[in-house]
């Protein structure tokens, strides 16, 4: 005998059909029809209440919303912070127990997948007091306390309010321009104390020709900005060119030819040496240099210009005047560093100096104990910043 199917889909399906599909059933509501005309107004009093109910329930419940706001304005609540995880809410009560806490609050959060515990305390918590006097009291009297070996921190709690932000970039700016003045003031001091400090004689720089000088290089940012400020009224050189970045394997011989056309007659190496923080160079070595050129035919700003499509060592370098102030600390440390190994030669485009590098460190290092000093040398709009010498 074959099986039904009947419990099939399809079959209920049509099943369902042949029986008929119900409707929903419908609510008629009374007709007013014929209705006296003071049943119907009493009536829709009744069902959705009279102007007056109306504005008697909106008045409670905007008094209601304001007494909330004033009981929560009264609060006299303090802020405690580097709580114990041990530390539990019975036990700040009983710390606060003399001055008599309304309200003591513990914040936790869920630790979700941890085998040790599903709720862990956040080291804040939250206490409220009667009066003004007993939340002063507890501040005085707690803040710095030591509760289960930690040095909590008590203070008044500031409600939050998205109004009033805490850290405005507004306020700042304000700042800023009151003490604008003021810093203006200190800069310039600074300067002065500089320009002090490098003309009494006592500041010694490494000069080398011919072969470069290693010198260590800080590349801090903020340096360089405070560089920059003092160094924003110093006279530029008319004749000195700098190259704040070159190629580490640039030699005399090389820079000689790149400023062939307007007679080089000093040119001094500064190689930077790895700094002690972060000794790993990601851009490859580079030097400074400082040339001495003929400007007396074309100004500096020209030569600048015209030297700069040209290529030192396959690359473009960036250039621009030196000041009169790294000049002459070039100059006078390259004559007081009497010790260096100095031999003139005459060539076509000037004199020519040479310095004996292995000699200049090792007079160095037994100069170090006498004196140290640091010597300002000229950056570039990035990284250069200053160089520390040893005499």
């Amino acid at each position: 005998m074959a099986k039904s199917k009947n419990h099939t889909a399809h079959n209920q399906t049509k099943k369902a059909h042949k029986n008929g599909i119900k409707k929903p059933k419908t609510y008629k509501y009374p007709s007013l029809k014929g209705v006296d005309a003071k049943f119907k107004r009493n009536h829709r009093y009744a069902l959705h209440g009279t102007a007056k109910a109306l504005a008697k329930a909106r008045a409670e419940k905007q008094q209601s919303i304001s007494t909330m706001t004033e009981n929560s304005s009264k609060r006299y609540r303090v802020y405690i912070k580097n709580l114990s995880y041990e530390t539990s809410e019975g036990d700040l009560e009983e710390l606060f127990k003399k001055h008599e806490p309304i309200n003591v609050l513990i914040p936790s959060y869920t630790i979700h997948f941890s085998r040790s515990g599903r709720h862990r305390p956040l080291g804040i918590a939250y206490a409220e007091f009667k009066t003004q006097e007993q939340l002063d009291a507890v501040i005085r009297e707690f803040d710095g306390y030591a509760l289960q070996n930690r040095k909590i921190t008590v203070k008044k709690h500031l409600p939050y309010n998205p109004g009033n932000r805490r850290f405005s970039l507004k306020s700042n700016k304000s700042e800023l321009s009151k003490n604008g003045s003021s810093n203006k003031s200190i800069v310039s001091s600074d300067d002065n104390a500089a320009d002090d400090a490098t003309s009494s004689g006592n500041v010694p720089v490494l000069v080398s020709v011919a072969q470069p000088i290693v010198l260590p290089v800080n590349d801090s940012s903020s340096i360089g900005s405070d560089k920059k400020k003092s160094t924003s009224k110093s006279e530029i050189s008319t004749d000195t060119i700098l190259i704040p970045k070159a190629h580490g394997k640039v030699t005399d011989a090389t820079l000689r030819e790149f400023f062939k056309d307007y007679s080089p007659t000093q040119i001094y190496i500064f190689r930077t040496r790895k700094p002690k923080l972060n000794p790993i160079n990601l851009t490859g070595s580079y030097v400074s240099v400082l040339a001495t050129v003929d400007a007396s035919q074309t100004k500096l700003d020209d030569i600048i210009t015209n030297l700069k499509a040209q290529k030192l060592n396959g690359k473009y370098v960036n250039m621009k005047p030196a000041y009169m102030s790294k000049v002459a600390e070039v100059e006078k440390a390259a004559t007081r560093l009497s010790s260096l190994e100095v031999i003139e030669g005459s060539s076509s485009s000037g004199n020519n100096v040479e310095v004996n590098v292995n000699e200049a460190e090792t007079t160095a290092e037994e100069k170090n104990a006498e004196e140290e000093s640091t010597v300002p040398v000229e950056q570039d709009s990035g990284n250069q910043e200053v160089a520390a010498i040893n005499d």
